[in-house]
């Protein structure tokens, strides 16, 4: 449980740091910055909505892709990003960690997340985003 903490607090801080190195480079407090589209869908996992968790949009510099990513927290089963934190258009890379939302420990030897039991960890999808808004949703399979 603390090793994966840390993992997400890693991910969290490399995000940070990529946003203020891309702050930089385009001025400090101009917003005229590559623009975002917002996203918004509907989290499943074997068919039933997810209760929290977590959604990690990065481009895919793979395919070419740069730029800031988005970083959304869920509840009941949606995700939308914030107004103007959205996503570029192109190729991502989309990871996402879900849980039931359930405070109490299925495992007596294991404490749960904060945000319940895990149902899945870092699943990742890739997917082309168009340069609109638009709704994605996601269904995780076991």
């Amino acid at each position: 449980m603390k090793k994966y903490m840390q993992s997400i607090a890693y991910r969290r801080l490399l995000l940070l740091a990529a946003c203020m190195v891309m702050s930089a480079s385009i001025g400090c407090g101009k917003r005229d910055g590559p623009q975002r589209f917002s996203r918004q869908g509907a989290i499943t996992f074997n068919g039933q909505s997810v209760g929290k968790g977590e959604i990690i949009f990065s481009p895919d510099r793979s395919k070419g892709a740069s730029g800031p990513g988005a970083t959304v927290t869920f509840e009941d089963g949606t995700y939308r990003t914030r107004k103007g934190k959205g996503t570029l258009s192109g190729p991502h890379l989309v990871e996402i960690s879900g849980y039931d939302g359930n405070s109490a420990a299925k495992d007596p030897n294991r404490e749960p997340h904060p945000w319940g039991n895990t149902l899945f960890e870092n699943y990742r999808v890739e997917i082309e985003f168009p340069a609109e808004n638009s709704t994605h949703d996601f269904n995780v399979t076991e």
